[in-house]
């Protein structure tokens, strides 16, 4: 009975249901993921945590369709920031002397290595390359004090660095899945379905959301309430059919205020990293930026640098650097999730080759269902297509006045999901 008695009372305390309702569901605040939640959490290791697959094969009943792992379930535990303390020979040791068959990939910085410690912990490390050592120092020295400051579940953690001599090395928790890139081009096996696209978008929002409005020095509060009982409210609030109260009910359970913001500077599918159970995390913090640190600046003023397709017309052309150039790069990313096209193509005709163009023109001539992704094999209704796509190119607005910024984005992100949940169960 007690037990009993303290969830009704936590649950009366955060779920607006039992609250006049003050505001329509696109005007709620989304909070955004923090590190203390991640961090003080575990893992949940049921089956019903993956994603479930196209509309055909998610089940209508609420018990069968689990809230989104990228607000709710738990990425795997790892030691806290900076508690990997290895020397060059542990390094060495780790990667079996930088051995060929251990590599992942390899980028302008350097390579990366999967390594394995002597605890068994199995880690990613990126090693840059010796020939351009002072060029890259800004890049290795930018992304070690950035990721050392930031924890999200949906953010490739620090783990530790090497700083000496002629080496840099960057160490990292292993994401074992490969890119996202990598998923769309069906190197991975299975071809990623639209709710799974769905959910992987949810999550680059949240980093990116977390990065603008929450990284950095910022200060937590929380209810002093467990993660377990919440799970339980969860759980009450799908079989009650209450979904537009979830956003707000962890609104309430957490709360950040940021002092200071980070820019990525290069979103892309290949800087996208997916888990096992395909949760997306945004990895390769060596272009990101703080943000300006007089609250009267709206941007800062440095050189252009990102990935070509993905940079901000207005940031290539003034220099001037400010969150909503993420906010561009997401929004061909999401038309990336949505299409399986690169965006830059050249092997296509002319007026194919700059995806943007292309998806712009194809849509205004009312085609959104043409444009999803061919291997998908499924149908989506139009109207969640038009949603998903219209989203895309507000955040794809050749000026950054006129697009959203990344709090909006997954706020809009959620609704879409919940409509498109709500029409996976209606049968439509």
């Amino acid at each position: 009975m007690t037990v009993a008695g303290i969830f009704i009372l936590c649950f009366s305390m955060i779920c607006p249901c039992w609250f006049p309702k003050k505001k329509d569901i696109s005007e709620v605040n989304l909070a955004m993921e923090h590190s203390a939640n991640s961090a003080s959490s575990l893992e949940a290791s049921t089956a019903s945590e993956k994603l479930p697959g196209s509309p055909v094969r998610v089940p209508a009943s609420p018990f069968r369709v689990p809230p989104s792992p990228s607000r709710f379930s738990q990425s795997p535990r790892t030691t806290a920031i900076g508690s990997v303390h290895l020397n060059m020979s542990q390094v060495i040791k780790a990667t079996q002397n930088f051995s060929p068959s251990l590599l992942i990939d390899e980028g302008g910085f350097g390579t990366v290595y999967r390594g394995l410690l002597q605890d068994g912990q199995v880690v990613a490390i990126k090693r840059a390359k010796k020939e351009n050592l002072v060029s890259l120092q800004a890049e290795f020295s930018s992304e070690v004090e950035l990721l050392s400051k930031i924890e999200h579940r949906n953010l490739v953690r620090l783990l530790g660095y090497v700083d000496k001599g002629n080496e840099r090395i960057i160490i990292t928790e292993f994401v074992p899945n490969g890119t996202l890139r990598e998923h769309l081009d069906g190197q991975r096996g299975k071809i990623l379905d639209f709710y799974q696209r769905l959910e992987i978008s949810i999550d680059v929002a949240h980093a990116l959301a977390y990065l603008h409005l929450y990284a950095g020095d910022s200060v937590n509060i929380h209810f002093i309430i467990s993660q377990f009982a919440f799970h339980y409210i969860y759980a009450f609030l799908f079989l009650k059919g209450c979904l537009e109260c979830i956003p707000i009910v962890r609104n309430r359970h957490e709360y950040s205020v940021a002092k200071k913001q980070i820019i990525h500077r290069d979103v892309k599918s290949s800087n996208i990293l997916l888990t096992e159970n395909l949760r997306a995390k945004v990895a390769d913090f060596g272009f990101a930026r703080a943000g300006p640190t007089d609250v009267e600046k709206t941007h800062i003023s440095t050189k252009v640098k990102g990935t070509a397709g993905y940079l901000d017309p207005e940031y290539l052309r003034t220099y001037q650097l400010t969150p909503k150039s993420d906010v561009f790069s997401f929004g061909i990313l999401l038309i990336e999730i949505l299409t399986g096209r690169r965006p830059v193509e050249m092997k296509r005709a002319s007026d194919e080759r700059i995806t943007i163009r292309w998806a712009f023109k194809t849509f205004n001539a009312g085609k959104a269902a043409e444009m999803l992704d061919p291997s998908m094999k499924e149908v989506v209704h139009t109207g969640i297509l038009l949603k998903m796509f219209s989203l895309a190119f507000q955040c794809a607005a050749p000026t950054r006045g006129d697009r959203p910024n990344m709090k909006e984005v997954a706020e809009q992100l959620w609704a879409i999901r919940m409509n498109y949940l709500k029409s996976v169960k209606r049968g439509e």
